[in-house]
Order: structure tokens, then C-alpha cells, then sequence
């Protein structure tokens, strides 16, 4: 359908407009040595432009911070390099007007391999007036720049502080000199949060935009945060899903909304696609929208235009020769495609940052392997933008040829009235016109667009788009709609035991493998994972504890355990062993008891345990009953609708087996075959067991176990699990 449109179009168009184009180059240049040279970040000055990056070519060894000035046209002026014997690198610079500018990025500490935050003061000639070093403990970072009202800096990145084991979205404020007088840090502990971009607000506030790992519902998750001018939060919003969206840009457009591009894992079409979003100044969503093909395809830079729309730069693999391509797409104010253009296609060529100048046309930076042979070289590209132009010729052509034909007509009033009516409109008509014919070059990203508007993310009620209304399952006694909440998972897996635990071979692959399993298959939001070392008492106990406080009562849950379990006969009770339990004291280990409790507390519709250990069938102590599994409707509406806290053990107060089949454990080979085949939209706990007891027992020497867990708010319901 798309092409006969195009195909009408052409006929209709003027032929002088064939050999125009929305994007033309004006110039591009490489600068490079025989290693490895790469541009982050471009500006505008008074006579040309500045890139920042890093060099293997020269400098005093490693990587070293890389500034090159070239003039309007692209010739090198002067090219100077900052640096140690160790790596270091820029990713952003920035001008402090007439004085000079501003170069940020992370040095690395020789003696302990660490990185921190460097930036410096450069003057016009690129000699270093002075710099600072900021850092916490291990791997700190500075990815943005941007000038506050009052002449000093807002730096953000990402900080890891002393005696924590994860690294926050971080902001630190400098003054014109150099001089810090605030930082603060946004996201939780015990998982990475990171900073990419910032942009100042109307109200002398700042925005951030980055990823998160503890919020949100997915492994990444895009993070956008509001501070004010002291450093304190005044909202959070998280967008994405089950798997890893991240933000890396963000812009604000001319009527004070921002736009964010990046990369999503959990929308789209392939590997990983383009991600732009655009919220209102309190983080509301206008709309979102992703561009991509099969492979992966990544929006790195975003710059609005006058138009109220924007520029997004990265690369595509989707397209071209298969490899890394430079990709510009231009979005009008409600993410329509006015183009998309592709640069390089001979080797990789990749765009990390883009400028918007003075005459509507962009500077792009970045870095290819075009001409480098194998390494690459600092690449720089000047666009003239011809848009309007383009479309105002075709429109005014078409609007003169269809007043002469309104002006033929006999009524002449009539004609006149016509036109004056319907003019706006048919300019309108013919502007999409002309976009559509010049939008997309051959093998358009636009043919696998998704739309995702304002207010869409709504809960999910029966009868309407409830997973559970292809069952005709109608509504319960009180006939209230039935809200289906998020799915979370916790998932925990053990091989790296010291002491006197044996290490096993298959329990971190077996609980991979259901991690893996569960995002690509099932609906499930939130991820939560703890494998070997991560998996300590305190951790595990954590863990719990952010169920507890997060985990709403329409949400299901699903925790998986594979590792050591231990049973105290004198005590007549089980435990799960974490990784830092080196002895056979009780005091190290997690006991069922504890793992009932939380149970009892995570306000959840359904949970699921599922037990992958030595002893587990110890969680079911006392009588309990549940509702039969039937293949019927009034059997979905009484375990949809009742609470549920079930567990399915590998085996019963019994050792069970550490090997099996193809890596994995007797128990999770099954487990992951039945859910892996699987094709029943709806596929509760119960059935699941059915499926997999008798191969389990057919097949070693232990016997699994499906039973609700007694004195945690068990109602008879069952956990379902729900195909995407």
C-alpha cells in the first residue's frame, strides 16, 4: 500500500523536484592516526568547530583525551591531547563563551586501575588553565556538561561511593572556576544507576536522563530525573519494560517539553531499537516511539529543532551492509518521520553526538571505519537542511495549479469561497505529500515504527484488555473488574560456595536460563537477580525486603532458587545456604521460617516459589487445600480471583541432584522443557507441576512437591504464568 501511495505521488510531482534533497553535505573529514580515535561530543565557536574524544594515536600512552579545533570548513586549526600513561577520555565539551571551554570525562588511577572524573579548563588556543579530579571509590564517570544561568556547570555521570558496591546517577555543581558547591547523588543502592545527558529547566532546575537498575520494571530501565537548583529531587520517572531501555540524550524543545533518545530491548522490533520519547516539564509522556529493524539500531544524540520537532543521530545494523551505519532521523512535534538518512555504509560509522547551527543545517561527530582500515578515525559531517525549502516549493507549485482549476469554475463566488475555506487544509495536505515522497531513503527504518501515546499504560480490567477475557470468565460476586498488575521475578543462583560447601556446576546456569526464558517468552515487568557472589545473606534478605515495600496486591511474583539447602534434623527445620555462609552454622543460612514470613508480607495477588535445593520440600509444614485444577471457566475465575502462595520443591526433605541434562539440573532441564513448549496462553502453577513430576521422578532419585505454603495468606488461587 505504502509504495502506490508513493507511486501516485511521483506522477503528480513536479520533475524539477527529483534532483533535490532534504539533506545534503556540505563537507565531512576524518582525523586520525594509525590506532584507534573516536569523537564523543562537537560544539560550535566563533570561526568553526570543536570535537572531543579520545586517541591510541598519540598522546603519552593508553588512551588520552583528544581536542580538535577545525574552522568552518572543516580544516584542522589545532589538535592537542590530554592524558596519562593510563586511559583516559573526553565525552563531553562544552563552551564557557569567550573564555574558553569546558572538557569532561575520566581519568584512571595507576595504582589501583580505578577510573574518576576529570574535567578541565581550556582557553581559546586549547592550553589547560586548570582541571579537577573527583571520585568515590572504584568506577566513576563524567558524560555531560551543560552551563547554569549563573556562569557555572552542572556535570553529571555517575559516582560510586566509598564502601558501596553500585554506582549512582550522579550531579555535581561547579562554579566558572572550578570550585564544586554541591553534589548529589539519585537512584538506590546495591544496583547501577547512571547519568547520560542533562538539560537546564525554566525554573533553574536541571533534568537527567539515564538508566536505572533498582526502579522501574525491567533490567535497565530509561530514568529520568528532576532536580533543582540545590540538588534536590522533585520528581522521578522511569519508562521501558522487562528488558534494558536506556536514555542517552535529551533535548528541550521551543514550547518546554524535553525529548530523550536512546535504545530499548523491551519495545520494537529487534535486537535493540532506537528509543525517543517525549515528556511534558513534570515527566508526563506526550508519545514514544522506537525505529528499528532485526539487528540492533541505537539513537546516541537528539537535538530539537525551531519546529518544535527534533534530530535524532546513532547508528542502525539493520540496514546497509550489516554493519554499523551513521543514521539521522528528523521527527516533527508529534514524532512523525519528516526523513531519515544514512552516512557511511562502507565500514562502521557511528554518530554520537549532533549540533544544531545557525542556518537550520547540523554538525555531526562521531567516529568510522570508512577509511582507517580496521581502526578507526574521529569523523566529523556538515548538513545543510533543505526541508522547507523543498516542501514550500511543492506546496506553493500544487496550491497555484489547484486555485487555477477552483477559478474555472462557472460559480465564481462559489470557487472563491471554496479556496478560502479549504486552503489551510490543503496545504497541510500537500506538506504530507511532499514528506512522504522525500521522507525515507531505500530500506526505511519508518516501515517498523511503534506508537506508544499518553496515558496508554493503563491497567488491564476484564472484559476490556484483560489476558483472561479470551476464557469468558465472567466477574466475581462484587462484579468489581479484575486488575492485572505487573509480574516480577527474583531469581537467585549459587555455584561459587567456599568452606565447607561443595561448589556445584549447574545452579547459576539453570537460573540464567529462567531468567532467559521468562523475559523472552512470558509477560513479565520486573527482574530481580542475585548469582554468586551477589547471592550473600544480607543481599537475599535485601531483596526480600524491596518486595515487601514495592510488590502491590494486583502484582504476581515469582522467585526461583537454585544453590545449596540444608536441613537441621535436631531443629526440624530447612535452610537456604547464600554464598557467604562458609560454615554449618545456622547463623549463616536463611531459614524457611524467615522465607514464610516475607511470604506472608509481599502484598502480591500470587506468588510462586520455586526451590532448586538440598532439603526445600521443608517449606510445606501443616495441611492445606487447593482448588483442583479443572479445564473450565469457573476453575480460571475462582484461582484468578483468590490469593495465592504456592511453592514447587525439587524434591522433599531429601538430598537432590546437582547434574542432569545439558548443563542443567534434572529438575530445571524439565522445568525450563515444559515452559519452553508450552504454546497455552494461560498456563497456571498447577499444570506446570503435572508436567514435569513424572520425569522428574522417571528420571532420578527425588521426588518434587506443589503445595500451597502454609500460614502466608494462601487462598486456594493459582499463579498464572501468561505468553507474551
Amino acid at each position: 500500500m505504502k509504495r502506490l501511495i508513493i507511486l501516485s505521488l511521483v506522477l503528480s510531482i513536479p520533475v524539477f523536484l527529483f534532483s533535490q534533497s532534504y539533506i545534503e553535505t556540505k563537507w565531512e573529514k576524518y582525523f586520525g592516526g594509525s590506532y584507534d580515535d573516536k569523537a564523543k561530543s562537537v560544539i560550535s565557536t566563533e570561526t568553526g568547530f570543536l570535537l572531543a574524544g579520545w586517541t591510541k594515536s598519540t598522546g603519552n600512552g593508553g588512551r588520552d583525551l583528544l581536542v580538535i579545533n577545525v574552522d568552518k570548513e572543516g580544516n584542522k586549526i589545532w589538535e592537542k591531547t590530554y592524558g596519562s600513561t593510563e586511559d583516559d577520555s573526553a565525552n563531553v565539551i562544552v563552551s564557557n563563551g569567550k573564555e574558553g571551554f569546558l572538557l569532561a570525562g575520566v581519568t584512571t588511577v595507576k595504582e589501583s586501575g580505578y577510573t574518576h572524573i576529570w574535567f578541565m579548563f581550556l582557553d581559546k588556543n586549547g592550553d589547560k588553565k586548570w582541571d579537577r579530579i573527583q571520585g568515590g571509590a572504584t568506577l566513576d564517570c563524567a558524560t555531560d556538561i551543560i552551563q547554569t544561568k549563573e556562569g557555572g556547570f552542572l556535570l553529571v555521570g555517575a559516582l560510586e561511593a566509598k564502601g558501596d558496591h553500585d554506582r549512582d546517577m550522579l550531579a555535581l555543581k561547579f562554579d566558572s572556576k572550578g570550585n564544586k558547591e554541591w553534589h548529589a547523588t539519585y537512584g538506590g543502592r546495591y544496583y547501577d544507576d547512571m547519568a547520560y545527558g542533562a538539560v537546564p529547566t525554566s525554573d533553574d532546575g536541571f533534568i537527567l536522563t539515564g538508566y536505572t537498575k533498582c526502579k522501574g520494571a525491567g533490567e535497565e530501565d530509561l530514568y529520568v530525573v528532576k532536580i533543582d537548583k540545590y540538588g534536590t529531587m522533585k520528581w522521578e520517572k522511569t519508562f521501558g519494560g522487562a528488558g534494558s531501555d536506556i536514555g542517552r540524550s535529551i533535548s528541550a524543545t521551543s514550547d518546554g517539553r524535553f525529548i530523550i533518545c536512546g535504545s530499548t530491548r523491551s519495545k520494537g522490533f529487534g535486537e535493540e531499537d532506537m528509543y525517543v520519547v517525549k515528556i511534558d516539564n513534570t515527566g508526563n509522556l506526550e508519545w514514544e516511539k522506537t525505529f528499528g529493524g532485526s539487528a540492533s539500531d541505537i539513537a546516541n544524540s537528539v537535538v530539537c529543532t525551531q519546529d518544535k520537532g527534533c534530530v535524532v543521530a546513532g547508528y542502525v545494523k539493520s540496514k546497509g551492509n550489516g554493519k554499523e551505519n551513521a543514521y539521522l532521523i528528523k521527527l516533527d512535534n508529534k514524532g512523525e518521520i519528516c526523513w531519515e538518512r544514512s552516512f557511511g555504509k562502507k565500514q562502521y560509522d557511528v554518530a554520537e553526538s549532533i549540533i544544531l547551527l545557525p542556518d537550520n543545517g547540523y554538525m555531526v561527530a562521531g567516529w568510522s571505519e570508512s577509511l582507517a582500515g580496521g581502526e578507526s578515525d574521529m569523523w566529523a559531517l556538515r548538513l545543510s537542511d533543505n526541508t522547507e525549502p523543498i516542501i514550500k516549493s511543492y506546496v506553493e507549485k500544487k496550491i497555484s495549479e489547484w486555485e487555477k482549476k477552483s477559478a474555472g469554475e462557472t460559480d465564481q463566488d462559489y470557487a472563491a469561497r471554496i479556496v478560502a475555506v479549504n486552503k489551510e487544509n490543503k496545504i497541510t495536505e500537500l506538506r504530507k505529500e511532499a514528506m512522504i515522497f522525500y521522507s525515507n531513503e531505500e530500506g526505511t527504518l519508518a516501515q517498523n515504527v511503534t506508537t506508544q501515546n499518553a496515558n496508554t499504560d493503563e491497567p488491564l480490567y476484564r472484559g476490556g484488555g484483560d489476558p483472561l477475557a479470551g476464557l469468558n470468565v465472567k466477574n466475581t460476586a462484587t462484579k468489581q473488574p479484575i486488575q492485572i498488575g505487573n509480574y516480577y521475578a527474583l531469581i537467585i543462583g549459587i555455584d561459587n560456595y567456599v568452606g565447607e560447601w561443595a561448589k556445584l556446576k549447574n545452579a547459576v546456569a539453570d537460573a540464567k536460563a529462567i531468567e532467559n526464558l521468562l523475559k523472552t517468552k512470558y509477560k513479565f515487568n520486573n527482574f530481580r537477580t542475585l548469582y554468586n557472589e551477589q547471592a550473600t545473606r544480607d543481599n537475599v534478605i535485601k531483596e526480600f525486603e524491596w518486595l515487601v515495600k514495592n510488590v502491590k496486591a494486583t502484582d504476581n511474583l515469582l522467585i526461583y532458587y537454585s544453590g545449596h539447602g540444608e536441613f537441621k534434623q535436631e531443629l526440624n527445620k530447612g535452610y537456604w545456604v547464600p554464598v557467604d555462609a562458609a560454615t554449618l552454622s545456622t547463623s549463616n543460612f536463611i531459614s524457611n521460617n524467615d522465607i514464610q514470613t516475607f511470604l506472608s508480607g509481599i502484598k502480591s495477588k500470587h506468588t510462586l516459589l520455586i526451590a532448586d535445593a538440598c532439603f526445600s520440600g521443608d517449606i510445606f509444614r501443616g495441611k492445606t487445600v487447593s482448588i483442583p485444577y479443572e479445564n473450565s471457566d469457573k476453575y480460571y475465575e475462582k484461582v484468578y480471583n483468590l490469593p495465592s502462595r504456592k511453592a514447587i520443591s525439587s524434591g522433599g526433605i531429601e538430598p537432590v541432584m546437582d547434574g542432569g541434562r545439558d548443563g542443567h539440573s534434572v529438575f530445571a532441564y524439565y522445568l525450563l522443557k515444559t515452559l519452553n513448549t508450552n504454546a497455552s496462553k494461560y498456563y497456571d502453577a498447577s499444570q506446570l507441576f503435572d508436567n514435569i513430576k513424572i520425569p522428574i521422578v522417571n528420571n532420578s532419585e527425588q521426588t518434587p512437591n506443589f503445595q500451597p505454603i502454609k500460614d502466608s495468606g494462601d487462598e486456594g488461587g493459582q499463579f498464572l504464568f501468561i505468553l507474551k
